[in-house]
């Protein structure tokens, strides 16, 4: 049998630094997409471990730390979901959803799902922030000039500057340098997931990244380009120089998408 789990738009990127609250409410929108009154008690912690495919020993972690977070209130014995208005107001969030499917018999980790979230949700605020630094600094309509479209078109832009790369002779220098003032690509490195997620190193980033992928929450996938010229950097990634094939290579950090 196939459900819809409900989810609160925007919560991702909140609880995205923060590794006991994303777990709080990976138990929270499990007990709320079973139990919508918002009662339930506490004698019933064996099934309501079950639903929310975590251990009996686990759940009681959990409900401490929900606690904590004024997500639930327990009184003799029965435990009190917070409406999710008051997480909308707690949170400061609109009370707005999307609906995740899955089935019965899968375990599904809310908290992966979360994170895989916050990434889709980060790079939707980097293409917000390339066009509002676009206009900013004036180069907007620059860009539509150089990229041929009307309107400003991040990814015609990451297009222009992958070609001013493989095939710089397309483009004016002048016109290289205006693709140069800002990097269009709205992708994450690892040290960059690193910092999303409250981590310590790139290693870290990258682990992140196999889990999500294993779990098919997001599918990834490598970006490397080559030119004949000895070009010697690009606002896209790493730069390197083959002595052996005479090429050089740009290095563009991983493709992230959500599944």
């Amino acid at each position: 049998m196939s459900e819809k789990l409900k989810i609160l738009i925007g919560i991702s990127s909140i609880v995205a630094t923060n590794k006991s609250l994303r777990k709080a409410m990976d138990t929270y929108f499990w007990l709320k997409h079973y139990h919508d009154s918002g009662v339930v008690a506490q004698k019933y912690s064996a099934q309501l471990a079950r639903q929310c495919n975590i251990s009996e020993r686990t759940l009681w972690t959990r409900l401490k730390i929900m606690k904590s977070y004024d997500l639930i209130k327990t009184r003799d014995g029965i435990i009190y979901l917070a409406s999710f208005d008051d997480v909308c107001k707690q949170f400061d969030i609109q009370k707005k959803f999307y609906y995740v499917k899955y089935d019965n018999d899968e375990e599904i980790s809310l908290e992966h799902l979360l994170m895989a979230k916050a990434v889709f949700e980060g790079k939707k605020r980097q293409r917000r922030a390339f066009r509002f630094h676009a206009k900013k600094f004036g180069i907007d309509r620059l860009l539509c000039d150089v990229t041929g479209s009307r309107d400003l078109q991040r990814q015609a832009v990451l297009r222009a500057c992958i070609t001013a790369f493989t095939n710089p002779e397309f483009y004016h220098e002048s016109e290289i340098s205006i693709l140069n003032r800002l990097n269009p690509d709205d992708n994450y490195s690892c040290n960059k997931l690193a910092g999303m997620f409250n981590l310590k190193s790139a290693a870290s980033g990258s682990y992140i990244k196999g889990i999500l992928t294993k779990r098919k929450l997001i599918s990834v996938q490598k970006r490397l380009f080559e030119s004949e010229r000895k070009i010697r950097e690009s606002i896209l990634g790493v730069v390197y120089y083959s002595r052996k094939t005479a090429k050089t290579f740009l290095i563009m950090t991983d493709n992230i998408e959500l599944v």
